[in-house]
């Protein structure tokens, strides 16, 4: 007779579980605590199948391809609603742009650009989030549309919904090439200097404390729409620096949206490949200030990474004082800043 305990999740007992038993702990267990991010989700569903971490992550992955579970963009899950278990439109992107101006404050000018379609269905709308709160927010779309901001439901500091509605909806029997664009101002964004933390001055150099990312991404599977690439899609991330801003050396790391632990390492060999061509201009590239990873036929559900060194504290003072940064004043550092993701 098979040994069980109670798991944390009502009407599941503890056991040694098949695939189908493992993507069911999931659905009952995200039905009663929705809004879980994908450590406490994927550890919850390890402890009470006893399945490893990746095997669980593979049928969260596959849960969210069929659209029973959506990944929002604050990286927590919930249960597909019913409109989104029906089929639902498809888009397909041909080119995707996020650029990134940092200031020495720390604050950031975002440049998003997209060229999208419909070839499947309606869209009547779709939502992203934004940092709270925003500074300059100018949108532009050929399609008629309003933007409209969700109601708080976050603490200050946090990312909140804002809503694109399409008057009238986008059809894909009218498959014409859209184009939008998105300026948004981030209050204290980036960190730029790798200072000293806790509260004795003093900490463990590592490499969370030392690196500082942005990154971009398509994801396969949103609430409102299915998402895909063209044929000949683009995307590309560009980050602009402070002149003579001392950064360290950079690359890119291209990871798994579904298993944010593994790195696709086939992809980001084709990127270290490309980056590498004397007279090639994709992959990441490197010119003065401005950093760029182009990337031509992107891959879904890819978090497309820049990571960089910051410069330490006798790198920053020195820039300070060259007066070569505009806006910010010997002795003056940027505050430690915690982020939750990207905007895009």
């Amino acid at each position: 007779m098979e040994r069980t305990r109670e798991s944390g999740t009502p009407g599941f007992r503890r056991a040694e579980h098949g695939p189908e038993a493992i993507q069911q702990f999931i659905l009952q267990h995200l039905r009663a605590n929705p809004g879980l991010e994908f450590g406490r989700l994927v550890g919850s569903a390890q402890n009470a199948c006893r399945a490893s971490r990746a095997t669980v992550a593979r049928h969260l992955a596959a849960l969210v391809g069929q659209g029973e579970i959506v990944r929002r963009e604050d990286r927590t899950y919930i249960l597909g609603e019913p409109s989104t278990l029906r089929p639902r439109p498809v888009i397909q992107v041909r080119r995707y742009d996020v650029s990134s101006i940092i200031r020495p404050s720390g604050t950031a000018r975002f440049l998003f650009h997209r060229e999208f379609r419909i070839t499947s269905g309606t869209l009547d709308h779709f939502e992203f989030f934004c940092p709270d709160p925003p500074g300059v927010f100018d949108w532009w779309c050929t399609a008629s549309s309003r933007v409209s901001r969700a109601p708080r439901a976050r603490p200050p500091g946090r990312q909140f919904t804002h809503r694109v509605d399409f008057d009238p909806p986008l059809r894909a029997r009218k498959s014409n090439w859209h184009r939008w664009d998105l300026h948004v101002e981030c209050p204290a964004w980036y960190r730029m200097v790798d200072a000293p933390v806790g509260p004795s001055g003093i900490g463990a150099r590592s490499d969370e404390r030392s690196l500082e990312t942005e990154s971009n991404k398509l994801e396969s599977q949103r609430p409102e729409c299915v998402q895909r690439f063209a044929p000949n899609a683009m995307l590309s991330l560009q980050v602009v620096f402070p002149t003579g801003y001392p950064v360290g050396a950079t690359e890119c790391r291209v990871r798994s949206l579904a298993q944010p632990d593994r790195i696709d390492a086939v992809e980001q060999l084709r990127m270290v490949r490309l980056g590498s061509e004397e007279r090639g201009r994709h992959g990441l590239r490197r010119q003065g200030n401005t950093v760029t990873l182009s990337v031509p036929r992107p891959l879904l559900d890819r978090h497309y990474e820049l990571r960089w060194v910051l410069p330490e504290t006798d790198q920053w003072d020195r820039w300070i004082a060259s007066g070569k940064s505009q806006g910010a004043t010997t002795g003056a550092r940027p505050r430690t800043v915690t982020r939750g993701g990207s905007t895009g």
